[in-house]
């Protein structure tokens, strides 16, 4: 079926009418055990992660020098993929604390790189005992990575993310650590827009409240992966393993954030089985719409790693049999009882797509030409046809913040087409279809570059005052986000266009449509996993001016242990 030089896949097809286990995160036990399942594609021994922890254990003695020096990053290169269906999680413990790092080296040398503070280390104390519970910051910052959520499902989410996580130590400890880097964030943001202002209203430099955060976000780090072997419920272990996801992909860089989400698999896989169902209809409930991050987290790291199937499978695929004409296939997702943004400003539908795309590419060098081509076409159809729903009167007010809602969901739909054309169609940049995608994706994006984008009403409006950087970090009440000084939804907005951004890098040929990819992709944000996307988008344009032609840029990645991921 493909052009020869590209890697055969040794996915079997599953059977279309038979379904997997419903995923459920209130009932697991429900699910059967992942070694009932002969078919299972995760290459893992998920019943034992005793060689795991062993190899974990020895990672900690690294940890002794972080509060000494934690301003230390690994630097270099863009570094090992992880390419998660074939790891073994006994090499998994390096890639976990990041001492090993994104980029293959020791994180104890260099300083370039990382999003670090911009002083030397603070000489105040760290408080070693466990946090007793988790600051309404933590709130804050999840009102932000659930943007994408409509409300009030997100107000849900987000309480029944900070209930969750105040049960268990694994889930304390890793919310003060993303709390502390958040903290971090805001003031080396507030830095920057107030430069003449070195020190704040206590005296304290900013430069040492900076390095202070750090070594407290460090330290709550290293004891969240102390608890990684504590039993407790799946749902906490996921809203951990996204916080602790996040935390790597700020500090260590791509490979990290994915040998996380590696981890995530194992727990998902013991517990509900190999790839159980997950309904997206369902998405109103919190539980779901937690399951539904992760798969959505899943897919956008399939995108980037051939051969990689989805965590989750989906009823209702583009290219599956329809429940309502068995002899058609499905080919609408627009038609979605929840036609909503699910993460990232993916909206459902095109989830659907991609996961169809993903699945697809692995299984289609056992089925026949002719099946591929339908079931292709069938995604394609339904990429084409894909319409985003009516706005709701709230989204209205705030044109600006809708402008760019509407925006983004476009750049996602050229850029799941040129995802389909990749990875099914194997077709090169200058297939008409894919140039044609990646123009309209780097002509919609370039209107929202900095400085040429208007700033959203709810972005002018927020609070400019920062929290102190000694803060206790274990305020007892939860409040709403929107009561927080740190409450901003604006500020990481343009993480939600970072793969449509990387996907038409991956096609642009001339100067300047690289310059306004690589542009788009550095206003995503400062942590560490973005300026690997960018150098894994500069060696694939590398590759291509040598050769003269373009290339399979995921088998050029995977080949040279290149990673890139996405928040």
């Amino acid at each position: 079926m493909s052009p020869s030089g590209y890697p055969a896949s040794t996915s079997a097809q599953p059977d279309l009418a038979t379904c997997a286990p419903l995923a459920s995160l209130y009932n697991p036990a429900a699910s059967p055990p992942s070694f009932a399942n002969p078919a299972a594609t995760l290459a893992l021994e998920t019943n034992d992660l005793s060689q795991f922890f062993q190899s974990l254990d020895a990672e900690f003695a690294n940890w002794d020098g972080i509060e000494a020096d934690p301003l230390s990053s690994p630097v270099g290169p863009a570094g090992p993929a992880a390419n998660l269906p074939d790891a073994s999680i006994a090499s998994l413990g390096a890639d976990l604390d990041g001492t090993n790092g994104a980029n293959g080296m020791d994180g104890r040398n260099g300083n370039a790189g990382r999003l670090a503070s911009d002083g030397p280390p603070s000489a105040v104390p760290i408080d070693d005992s466990e946090p007793t519970s988790v600051h309404q910051d933590y709130n804050t910052f999840n009102n932000g990575f659930f943007r994408s959520l409509p409300k009030p499902l997100r107000d849900i989410v987000v309480q029944k993310v900070h209930n969750v996580v105040t049960t268990t130590d694994l889930g304390r400890n890793a919310a003060m650590a993303i709390v502390m880097l958040y903290r971090l964030r805001i003031q080396q943001q507030q830095r920057q827009q107030d430069s003449s202002d070195p020190t704040s209203a206590d005296g304290t430099s900013n430069v040492e409240q900076q390095a202070h955060l750090l070594a407290q976000s460090n330290h709550y780090f290293q004891r969240a992966l102390e608890h990684l072997q504590t039993p407790i419920p799946l749902e906490a272990k996921m809203i951990a393993m996204l916080d602790l996801q996040t935390f790597q992909f700020d500090q260590f860089g791509a490979a990290a954030a994915n040998a996380m989400l590696l981890l995530g698999e194992v727990w998902i896989n013991e517990a509900l089985g190999s790839q159980p169902t997950l309904d997206l209809s369902a998405m109103r409930d919190p539980a779901n719409a937690l399951l539904t991050a992760i798969a959505c987290t899943d897919c956008l790291c399939c995108i980037s790693i051939p051969g990689r199937r989805t965590i989750f499978s989906f009823p209702d695929l583009p290219g599956d049999p329809s429940n309502d004409t068995p002899s058609a296939v499905v080919s609408d997702v627009s038609t979605h009882k929840l036609n909503v943004d699910t993460h990232l400003g993916l909206p459902l539908g095109l989830l659907l797509c991609v996961a169809a795309t993903t699945n697809l590419s692995c299984d289609m060098e056992a089925l026949p030409d002719e099946l591929v081509r339908v079931k292709a076409d069938a995604i394609e159809a339904a990429i084409r046809g894909w319409r985003p729903p009516p706005p709701l009167p709230h989204e209205l007010a705030d044109p600006v913040s809708f402008h760019d809602k509407a925006s983004t969901a476009e750049m996602w739909r050229y850029a799941t087409l040129v995802f389909l054309y990749q990875a099914v169609h194997r077709r090169g940049p200058l297939n008409r279809a894919i140039r044609e995608a990646s123009q309209q994706i780097i002509s919609i994006g370039s209107r929202m570059l900095q400085p040429n984008r208007p700033i959203p009403s709810s972005h002018r409006a927020a609070p400019s005052a920062p929290p102190s950087a000694a803060a206790s970090p274990s305020s007892a009440a939860p409040s709403s986000p929107h009561d927080s000084p740190l409450y901003d939804d604006y500020l990481s907005a343009p993480s939600t266009r970072a793969v449509p951004w990387l996907l038409a890098g991956t096609c642009a040929l001339t100067p300047s449509d690289r310059a306004l990819c690589r542009q788009g992709m550095l206003e995503c944000g400062k942590q560490l996993a973005y300026q690997d996307d960018v150098a894994a988008l500069e060696r694939v344009w590398e590759v291509v001016d040598e050769q003269g032609w373009g290339v399979d840029w995921r088998t050029l990645l995977q080949s040279e242990g290149r990673s890139v991921a996405f928040l």
